[in-house]
């Protein structure tokens, strides 16, 4: 399923520079406190962009203001 090779590419990291490596094989997973901002420009530098913002427990937010979402990033194609 689509859910499962997602879940089997998805890194989780914890910095830009690390989220930046992994999208280059599949999906990064880290906080949108260290993406937002600086941090998704950085990215879209080398073509990365956020595809999902969720929840701790996978859930959608309800706008991307609440604490501790997390960002899943990939190369943009």
């Amino acid at each position: 399923s689509s859910r499962s090779a997602l879940a089997s590419r998805t890194v989780d990291v914890s910095s830009i520079a690390e989220a930046a490596e992994a999208a280059y094989e599949g999906f990064a997973r880290l906080g949108w406190d260290l993406v937002k901002g600086e941090g998704e420009a950085t990215l879209r530098t080398q073509a990365i962009t956020v595809r999902c913002l969720q929840r701790a427990d996978g859930s959608m937010p309800d706008n991307e203001d609440e604490a501790g979402l997390v960002a899943i990033v990939a190369k943009s194609y």
